[in-house]
């Protein structure tokens, strides 16, 4: 049995880490959106012995990506399905803990860009396993389960427009946006880890609150672009190097014209939110020497994601 589904990419329009708390995680005060940069993920059930196996390859290249598989997302979210639900049944009388799993990714989503590309992996994982296996829980019992392989697990299962707290998995949907256009430039000279993003957080003793969230929201929602824009704020920005393209970048997409533009997650993609095409097309030519580009959209949490016929290529 094989189903495929394709998972959108995220952005934080906003995003402060306001404590850390004595576990170690960090706790957010963030707002989430889903873009149209999506990858695609097949999973295929068959009759084995409980092994899964993850494939990637990068959009159309043919040359598979090289992945540690006990870490991978997708290969964790595949284990932790079939531990928390071994006798829910396929169509075909067979029990998830009786089956082989095999996951195949197709990586449209950049990686180390803070644009949730392993978080909607491990998302796409878990919500055909639930539909394929029919284990009879609730979307907000899915994400739950989400919560415990990352925190943008939980909101790549829901997407959309939401407002995010705690590690991530508080959520609460905001109104609907209307379709904005986006450019996201990834620059070709800076990869961020996330682990080392918090690190550093840390140490500069940046985990406190920054913004007024609630006025960026009130903002957002009476579509005062202009207003968001400045209340709106990403707190890994503030442990950039100085010179980082990031900054070069931002700069760029404000000179020609961009109600927004910062840095989404821990980084290193950068957004723009435009008004008009002429303004993104400015923005594309002058950052297309220095950074992966990719148009997007936003899409709502109602976007189709499975498909009857794909072409995989």
């Amino acid at each position: 049995m094989q189903k495929t589904i394709k998972i959108p990419a995220k952005i934080n329009l906003y995003l402060d880490v306001v404590s850390r708390m004595e576990n170690g995680y960090h706790e957010l005060e963030s707002v989430m959106q889903s873009v149209d940069i999506f990858d695609i993920v097949t999973l295929t059930a068959s009759r084995g012995k409980g092994n899964t196996e993850v494939i990637a390859r990068e959009g159309k290249s043919e040359k598979t990506l090289g992945l540690p598989q006990p870490k991978n997302t997708a290969y964790r979210a595949a284990k932790l399905f079939a531990e928390t639900f071994p006798y829910a049944k396929n169509a075909d009388g067979l029990c998830a803990a009786e089956c082989d799993f095999k996951i195949e990714l197709i990586k449209n989503i950049p990686s180390e860009a803070g644009l949730g590309g392993a978080s909607a992996d491990a998302a796409a994982v878990l919500m055909i396993l639930c539909d394929m296996f029919s284990a009879g829980i609730s979307t907000d019992e899915l994400a739950m389960l989400g919560a415990k392989i990352g925190a943008d697990v939980p909101f790549c299962i829901k997407r959309g427009t939401m407002l995010a707290r705690g590690i991530g998995e508080k959520l609460e949907r905001m109104t609907r946006l209307p379709t904005m256009h986006m450019l996201i430039a990834k620059p070709f000279s800076e990869n961020i880890s996330t682990p080392a993003a918090f690190a550093e957080i840390d140490a500069r003793g940046l985990c406190r609150k920054s913004g007024d969230i609630s006025a960026f929201c009130a903002a957002l929602e009476s579509g005062d672009i202009k207003a968001a824009a400045a209340l709106s704020l990403n707190k890994f920005e503030k442990i950039l190097p100085y010179g980082s393209a990031v900054f070069a970048i931002k700069e760029t997409m404000l000179a020609c014209g961009a109600h927004i533009a910062q840095m989404s997650g821990s980084g290193s993609a950068v957004f723009g939110i435009f008004e008009n095409a002429s303004d993104f097309r400015r923005a594309e030519k002058a950052l297309k020497k220095t950074a992966w580009l990719y148009p997007c959209h936003t899409v709502s949490d109602e976007a189709e994601l499975y498909f009857e016929d794909i072409d995989l290529q």
